[in-house]
């Protein structure tokens, strides 16, 4: 009957409390245990009645099965019972069923107990000045939040627990107030408490209304949201002698549950709404037969690519950015949601040709505008709308005309999109690597005239060329302190930059300029002797133009300046690279390389680039 989620609420009861059913208890929770001096598992499955007193067994048993049979909310009842260890307890307890259903069971919290002495009950059960005293001590010191109020509505105490959820300090504060009057209960509730009902009602409660502030600290408001269980108190002759209120505090149950329905409904990201409300509200316009209801679909384009180059933070942030600027565009009655990793769709109930077509111009302003003062990472955005005619269409129909409208206007756009991102790294890339301006023109002579030693094709040197101008694109993925450090860099900073080979690698690839040069990106920090990045690739595995490129640039970066140690003369350049001779470099190589610059070949402007 008990899963373990249930035994785990009976255990958190601040009451000894049991669960009986057909005399049998169900389930024991260890407070009850405690007071009884039985093990939990001992009280299982134990006849009730058994741990009453023999003298009280008949009178509890008709009390029980009467009570059951009138489904009434709680009734109260006193006996005695037999402890583990022998003595007698008299037990006030309150009586509930389990739920409304006729024998699903029995709920008996014990309110008050005291141990059971002959000479002081003269007869009786219980003197009742003595109970009362009891039920008074539970009363003030329960961890629930409880109040009296008398038969009119008319408050008569209240214990610690419920001043410290209202933020108060004293019950003065309290006075005068009155349950049938309160202005948090609405009229319908109000009705039944004064009909006798026992019922539950949530409400939000301002605490500066019974005069003081509370300041909660998990949303920082004199706000919090209130959990009422009011029941009514009958007499004997079943008339109602007044309301005892139990009260708790479940502002963080209703804030982390109004967030988890947030999230439901929303993209964690952006704040947009997410595919499932977008989806919900495409059914929610076709059935309100709206007279002119339109989509609107985006797409950010290279995204993948700016993923795999920049990383997932800085795609997220392109994606952000991109939800800021539709967001800005669109009415308060529009849906904007996204609907995909790099897809936004937006609903518009009611819109004309005008209306999407000022949409459109206003999002291309904003673009534009974001990438003039970004212009080292472009934004660029694909677009296509439906909006429905008298062909009466359906929403997914309306979607797909949408989304064949985008897919056509990204294709017109592909190759613009493609130059204008790759426009946008080698900017980057250029403004961050300030400290190798010339670089790549001294490169470029250089590898040429190398080139032509070894009698290489010329297209092979057009390539080659080229690798000279793009061969660090990937640096554009390297963080930027790490690329301008004074001093040698860490094993984990080295192999933060040795990743630009395969990330320049994977933009060539995207590239139709840099394609024919995307394996010598990958390639051209290979060593002769295999000690090289990404690959360890050897010897004659290396292909010809790396191993051209990568004897120049060695030249090039020891003769010139880096923020880590001033430039090497000549000689000592020369000196460094016969060293590496059979082991960075091809040896055959560095010797014809040698010859050319002691030729006195210095430099020559180069041409300009695919881009420039």
């Amino acid at each position: 009957m008990w899963d373990i989620d249930s035994q785990q609420v009976l255990d958190m009861l601040p009451l000894p409390t049991c669960v009986i059913k057909d005399d049998i208890i169900q389930y024991a929770n260890f407070k009850l245990a405690n007071l009884l001096h039985y093990s939990p598992t001992y009280l299982k499955s134990l006849s009730f009645l058994k741990m009453v007193h023999p003298q009280e067994r008949l009178k509890l048993k008709n009390f029980i099965t009467q009570f059951v049979n009138k489904n009434s909310g709680t009734e109260r009842c006193q006996f005695r019972v037999e402890t583990g260890r022998g003595d007698v307890l008299c037990i006030k307890a309150v009586f509930s069923l389990l739920n409304q259903n006729p024998g699903t069971g029995v709920i008996c919290q014990c309110c008050g107990a005291i141990r059971y002495e002959h000479q002081s009950l003269d007869g009786s059960i219980i003197q009742e000045e003595e109970s009362d005293k009891v039920f008074r001590e539970i009363f003030h010191h329960s961890p629930i939040g409880m109040a009296f109020f008398d038969k009119n509505g008319l408050l008569t105490d209240a214990n610690q627990a419920s001043l410290e959820i209202l933020g108060l300090t004293s019950i003065e504060a309290l006075k005068g107030c009155n349950l049938l009057a309160n202005s948090f209960l609405p009229e319908s509730i109000k009705e039944k408490i004064r009909d006798g009902e026992s019922l539950e009602y949530s409400t939000e409660f301002d605490c500066s209304l019974v005069g003081e502030s509370k300041q909660l600290p998990f949303n920082k408001t004199r706000y919090c949201h209130i959990d009422y269980l009011v029941t009514a108190i009958k007499t004997k002759e079943k008339k109602c002698a007044g309301y005892l209120v139990q009260i708790q505090d479940i502002t963080a149950r209703t804030l982390a549950e109004r967030h988890l329905q947030y999230l439901s409904l929303h993209d964690s990201l952006t704040g947009c709404y997410n595919r499932g409300y977008f989806e919900q509200e495409m059914k929610r316009v076709e059935g309100g037969r709206l007279p002119s209801p339109g989509i609107i679909l985006f797409d950010i384009d290279e995204l993948k690519l700016i993923n795999d180059t920049m990383g997932h933070l800085t795609g997220d942030n392109i994606i952000v950015t991109a939800s800021h600027i539709l967001k800005n565009c669109f009415r308060v009655g529009d849906v904007v949601a996204r609907i995909g990793g790099d897809e936004f769709g937006v609903i518009i109930p009611n819109g004309d040709q005008a209306t999407f077509e000022g949409v459109c111009q206003r999002i291309n302003k904003m673009v534009a505008e974001h990438n003039e003062a970004n212009p080292h990472l472009p934004l660029a955005i694909s677009m296509g709308y439906a909006i429905m005619d008298i062909s009466e269409k359906s929403m997914d129909q309306l979607f797909k005309e949408a989304d064949d409208n985008l897919y056509r206007q990204k294709l017109s756009r592909r190759t613009s999109v493609h130059n204008a991102f790759f426009r946008g790294l080698t900017r980057s890339l250029e403004a961050r690597d300030f400290f190798a301006q010339g670089h790549n023109t001294r490169l470029k002579y250089l590898v040429r005239e190398l080139a032509k030693t070894v009698s290489l094709p010329l297209p092979q040197i057009n390539n080659i060329c080229l690798l000279a101008q793009f061969h660090d694109i990937g640096k554009v993925a390297v963080l930027e302190n790490i690329l301008m450090k004074p001093s040698y860099l860490n094993c984990t900073e080295m192999q933060e930059v040795h990743r630009h080979c395969e990330i320049g690698h994977r933009i060539a690839l995207a590239s139709p300029e840099l394609f024919p040069i995307a394996e010598l990106i990958l390639k051209h920090h290979e060593w002769w002797n295999g000690g090289g990045y990404p690959l360890g690739l050897k010897e004659e595995e290396i292909p010809l133009e790396c191993r051209i490129f990568s004897i120049a640039e060695a030249y090039d970066v020891m003769t010139n300046d880096r923020p880590y140690r001033k430039a090497l003369c000549h000689d000592d350049a020369v000196k460094e690279l016969l060293d590496g001779a059979g082991v960075q470099f091809d040896p055959e190589l560095v010797t014809k390389f040698i010859r050319i610059i002691k030729e006195g070949c210095t430099k020559e402007e180069s041409k300009p680039t695919v881009f420039e």
